[in-house]
């Protein structure tokens, strides 16, 4: 805490002038016409003295004692010309010597040619009471030794936060915090703290003698922080205004508040909208328009909040270590908090796959702590296991993704709608892989898929289930397997729209399984289509199987 010696500062009462006994006789400060003169030359002779005496110093130690200054009074006018010696000096000495309301110089102090008379003398000194009296100086001269009266002090010692806050007795700067002002003069000061977007302190304070006033224990209040949480917690759910809040306590040095914003902010990032909490009117009073566009600005901020994490962790030049421990520290608490919850461990993994700089293994270990901590009958188990093959395969890591594959056909033997969704999501990952791999992956889906649908009595799940296999047959190169399946398929939709897709799979299939007028059939009838992407697309058709029909003429002749 810095020590800040206070500025002593006299406050002479109007009895001053009067309240020291006179040395000599006593007499009144009368005006003299003469005083004028000798004061101005007075004046003139101590400047010549002091500068005298400052060039005739130069060299000498200064550890020896200050000798009187001689100022040498000069009157070439006045009925007492002769003048008269008058030494002043004081104890502590460096006192102001004032003659007639003069300045004369600082005791100790020697006076030559002095007119005799009547003066009214004034020391002053910091730290001390002010001594005024009236002197008369006869032609023998005069020599005083005054003794100054030490005034009381006392001490005031301000330690509150924020550190480096402005601190002022009467409007005057004396310091910033933490900060302690010792040998204050007793009375009464206006005391002030005041830092830049803060509310200032403000308060009256009474000095006592040898008293230490001590101001600490509190904080000015941060108006810039009041209102970011203020817009945080009327909108609770607005992920700009943990990113805004947290890099304010960032930049502001406080980190472990910093920290925890932006894990409370991960937090409220894994947890879907909710138009019925807290920042939003209720679903029933929002249109359709407005939810898509909430959930648009959910997904920028997320994506923002992601960037700004990542910006912190890695800030430059600053002292990040503290801020690094304390975010692992509550991010580790709140998946022990939410863990159990699916809703946010589906979201929280999403962010380390899908994420900036993407962290599979996070992701799966978030999977498999929901599995353990839900035990194996929770209705969100078979989701997770399909999550952690899923992650797994994008990061073709095949060996894993079976042993995991493994336990959940064991889990979800009597499961169709598991089986089926997990057969789905596998199929489209083969072409991630190494072509050795690329067998056991869609052996993997076909093994899901055929389960699934010996189970299933859901006529919608069956068909869904039939066109997915078709197309595991199709990549296995056993087209003429997958020909019947995409038929069913087609026979079983009712959906004009995606009859003409799963068409699209039917005619590709019978392309390659040599049927090849029974795909030309089906790619002109699709270029009637009203959709221009289906027509696209069986023009190509019709451009590939060109060839082949060729020769299946030539063949024919």
């Amino acid at each position: 805490m810095a020590d800040v010696q206070f500025p002593q500062t006299s406050r002479p009462s109007p009895e001053d002038i009067t309240r020291s006994p006179a040395v000599g006789k006593s007499g009144s400060c009368r005006r003299k016409p003469w005083l004028p003169l000798a004061l101005a030359a007075l004046l003139v002779v101590a400047a010549v003295a002091v500068r005298t005496a400052h060039r005739g110093g130069q060299g000498k130690d200064p550890a020896e004692p200050a000798a009187p200054t001689k100022t040498v009074l000069r009157v070439e006018d006045g009925p007492q010309a002769g003048g008269a010696v008058l030494d002043i000096a004081s104890q502590p000495s460096g006192a102001t010597v004032i003659l007639n309301g003069r300045l004369a110089g600082a005791t100790p102090i020697h006076l030559e040619h002095a007119p005799p008379g009547n003066y009214c003398l004034r020391l002053e000194k910091s730290g001390c009471e002010p001594l005024c009296r009236s002197v008369e100086l006869g032609a023998a001269g005069l020599s005083l030794k005054e003794q100054l009266e030490v005034l009381p002090t006392g001490s005031i010692s301000v330690s509150v936060n924020p550190v480096g806050a402005e601190v002022l007795l009467d409007g005057e700067l004396i310091g910033n915090t933490p900060l302690k002002a010792s040998s204050m003069p007793v009375g009464n000061y206006e005391l002030l703290i005041r830092k830049t977007n803060h509310d200032s302190y403000s308060t009256m304070v009474a000095v006592g003698p040898g008293e230490a006033l001590t101001f600490s224990g509190f904080e000015l209040k941060d108006k810039v922080m009041a209102m970011l949480e203020a817009e945080l917690r009327s909108e609770p759910q607005r992920l700009a205004h943990y990113i805004d809040l947290g890099h304010y306590l960032f930049v502001n040095n406080r980190m472990d508040d910093a920290a925890a914003v932006f894990a409370q902010g991960m937090e409220m990032a894994n947890m879907p909208l909710d138009f019925n909490g807290a920042g939003y009117p209720g679903a029933e009073h929002m249109t359709a328009e407005e939810m898509v566009l909430e959930k648009r600005l959910r997904l920028e901020d997320v994506s923002r909040f992601q960037r700004e994490r990542e910006k912190h962790l890695g800030w430059p030049h600053k002292n990040i270590q503290a801020f690094r421990e304390k975010l692992v520290e509550d991010e580790g608490m709140l998946r022990q908090k939410n863990v159990a919850s699916w809703a946010w461990v589906e979201q929280a993994a999403h962010w380390n796959v899908r994420g900036l700089g993407t962290k599979p293994d996070r992701a799966a270990q978030l999977y498999l702590d929901h599995i353990a901590a839900v035990g194996p009958d929770a209705l969100s188990v078979p989701d997770a296991y399909i999550a952690l093959m899923e992650t797994y395969l994008m990061n073709r890591e095949v060996a894993k993704a079976r042993g995991v594959f493994d336990k959940f056909c064991n889990l979800c033997r009597n499961n169709s709608s598991a089986l089926l969704k997990c057969g789905s999501m596998i199929y489209p990952k083969y072409d991630r892989m190494k072509p050795a791999e690329q067998a056991q992956v869609l052996e993997l889906a076909q093994q899901a898929l055929r389960k699934g649908l010996e189970l299933t009595k859901d006529s919608t799940e069956r068909v869904k289930g039939l066109f997915d296999l078709a197309s595991v047959l199709s990549y296995q190169g056993r087209h003429k397997e997958a020909v019947p399946l995409f038929e069913q398929c087609i026979s079983a939709t009712a959906n004009p729209a995606t009859k003409e897709e799963q068409s699209l799979r039917l005619a590709d299939a019978l392309f390659r399984a040599k049927r090849i007028l029974e795909a030309e059939a089906l790619y002109i009838k699709l270029q009637r289509s009203k959709n221009p992407q289906i027509r696209e697309k069986a023009n190509n058709g019709l451009m590939y199987l060109a060839p082949a029909k060729a020769r299946l003429k030539d063949k024919g002749k």
